[in-house]
């Protein structure tokens, strides 16, 4: 029998997804280092990828190793709809014309209603889609002739077709209804639509709801419209599931979804795309035959550069690319957080960028939010000589940031590691798809490295589980340090900070793809905040050298211009 208590101690401190070794299929296993088990802490739910033992762990003396984490309550509106009127013929008919068997579409329980439809602000007949969890409906989707749909009003999202997930089996996700239930007309009752089309949204809480039930699934095959759009929506869905689990489906030529293929090629043509799936790369495994895509892509496109945060001059020197870290440095009272905020900040406004923050220092969250929200709106938060931000505005403005950023905060005063901000980061991509995450600072983390570890070594593994972390992500991270061997200067000020002024600072300079150090003249309020590029990995991305932008410290905000109030 398994002892889950030596578990327990191998995970402690550990929260959220986290891979072990299995215990069913590792002694047997020719690479015994090989962490194939995935276990959730909270829950005790785990499977090995590569054996296929799943299940939950119920042994009396399994305790979940952190707090669990506080989510937001959310009161959903339960329907009022109760599945049982048979099929009327029409319906059967107007299904049948679609491929779509009676059994099959009795089996998901659809039926004809009458909806109210917001478009037309009137009653209309629909088809209607149940969204069934453990028996229960959650969610209705109404369907109208002209292809018009509705979903009940306050009503938590799920999958379409959750209670069809097997663990332990392979999962095929669609973009519809139509091409679910296509599915498991030619067999595949194993499948599942996403709720609202193949978009993942900002808050996909249908894909944190279902963590226990994707969990322990074999892998997936991702099977979407055949389009710009059904592609786009595989790739993020694939980013947020993790890509060394999904597979994706090529449909026929002329075919846009799996009913299409259904018509054209009947259910032979559905078990031949599903059967000839091919694995998304897997990071570490590379075949001539994956470079094809991104190779002549960069023939005919070139290298594309990161992305502008709009300081014409900043550009030339400094364009932040996801997939890649960046390292911030500066002494004391530099303004080095200031900087990070403002940069995310204009990610998010010209790009649309996503990003969480873990920023200890930047306690309470109201303030950090209020600082943010100066950012966002250019006039203070607070009340002064400059007029602030009206009530209204700080309603709308954090309507807008709940779109864009998300916080990483520990439970009460707990101190926490690397793996932990980045399990929680883990979450923040799979439900809201962030794009950059901001680590500030460094010396806030938890750092108990083991007994034989130098604390060069350990920061090395750190800043590679960092780096890897953003890749694997495809996401941008800015990891500020605050200097520990920073010597003050004859006059009593700083110089400007260097990553050999941090403990382990090889590594700092080495596994950092950018580096920027923060200087400024705190004895002149009117001086510019000196940005210097001290590392560019990549020359698409920028050089070294030194831009001066000027801080308001009324808002927040950088420029390239001081402030006009400065000459009043």
């Amino acid at each position: 029998m398994f002892n889950w208590a030596e578990l327990n101690i191998e995970l402690r401190g550990r929260s959220g997804q986290i891979k072990t070794k299995c215990p069913e299929c590792g002694p047997t296993r020719r690479d015994k280092r090989d962490r194939s088990l995935s276990v959730n802490t909270d829950t005790g739910v785990f499977n090995c990828h590569y054996c296929g033992w799943a299940d939950r762990a119920k042994q009396e003396g399994w305790l979940p190793t952190m707090k669990a984490k506080h989510k937001r309550r959310v009161d959903y509106v339960r329907p009022n709809y109760t599945p049982g009127a048979d099929p009327a013929d029409k319906l059967i008919a107007w299904f049948r014309d679609r491929g779509i068997s009676e059994q099959v579409v009795r089996r998901n329980r659809i039926e004809t209603r009458e909806h109210f439809m917001p478009d037309t602000q009137k009653p209309e007949r629909t088809i209607a889609f149940p969204y069934i969890r453990a028996g229960q409906v959650v969610n209705v989707q109404y369907r109208t002739a002209d292809k018009r749909f509705a979903l009940e009003a306050g009503a938590e999202m799920i999958f379409y077709g959750l209670d069809d997930i097997v663990p332990g089996e392979p999962l095929v996700i669609v973009e519809g209804q139509l091409d679910k239930l296509s599915l498991e007309e030619s067999g595949y009752l194993n499948c599942v639509s996403v709720p609202n089309g193949w978009n993942v949204p900002t808050d996909a809480t249908w894909l944190e709801t279902a963590e226990e039930q994707l969990a322990a699934v074999e892998y997936f095959i991702l099977a979407g419209d055949n389009d710009d759009n059904g592609k786009r929506g595989q790739s993020e869905l694939a980013r947020r599931l993790g890509p060394e689990r999904c597979y994706s489906v090529e449909w026929p030529t002329g075919c846009k979804d799996a009913n299409d293929v259904l018509l054209n090629f009947g259910k032979a043509g559905i078990i031949d795309a599903i059967e000839t799936a091919q694995p998304l790369p897997i990071s570490g495994i590379v075949t001539p035959t994956d470079l094809r895509s991104p190779v002549m892509d960069l023939y005919q496109v070139g290298v594309q550069p990161g992305i502008t945060l709009g300081w014409e001059s900043l550009a030339e020197y400094y364009r932040p690319r996801l997939g890649e870290m960046s390292l911030v440095l500066g002494a004391p009272g530099m303004g080095k957080s200031s900087v990070i905020d403002a940069i995310a900040m204009q990610a998010a406004l010209i790009h649309e960028w996503r990003v969480a923050m873990y920023s200890p220092e930047q306690l309470p969250l109201e303030r950090h939010a209020s600082g943010l929200l100066e950012l966002w709106g250019g006039r203070p938060f607070n009340p002064g000589p400059t007029a602030r931000l009206s009530s209204a505005e700080v309603e709308s403005g954090l309507k807008w940031l709940s779109d864009y950023f998300t916080f990483i905060q520990p439970e009460s005063d707990d101190l926490i590691s690397v793996d932990g901000v980045l399990e929680l980061a883990r979450a923040c991509v799979m439900r809201y798809g962030i794009r950059g995450l901001v680590i500030d600072p460094w010396n806030e983390l938890e750092h108990a490295r083991p007994a034989n570890m130098t604390e060069t070594e350990y920061v090395g593994l750190c800043l590679s589980k960092i780096r890897r972390f953003a890749r694997r992500y495809g996401l941008h991270v800015w990891l500020l340090v605050h200097p520990t061997k920073l010597q003050k200067l004859a006059d009593g000020s700083y110089p400007v900070a260097s990553p050999y002024d941090a403990a382990g600072s090889a590594h700092f300079f080495n596994k950092a793809d950018m580096i920027l150090s923060i200087w400024r003249d705190k004895d002149d309020e009117t001086a510019p905040v000196d940005i210097h590029v001290q590392k560019v990995r990549f020359r698409e991305n920028g050089k070294l050298g030194k831009v001066p932008l000027f801080y308001d410290k009324r808002t927040g905000q950088l420029s390239e211009n001081a402030p006009t109030y400065w000459r009043d």
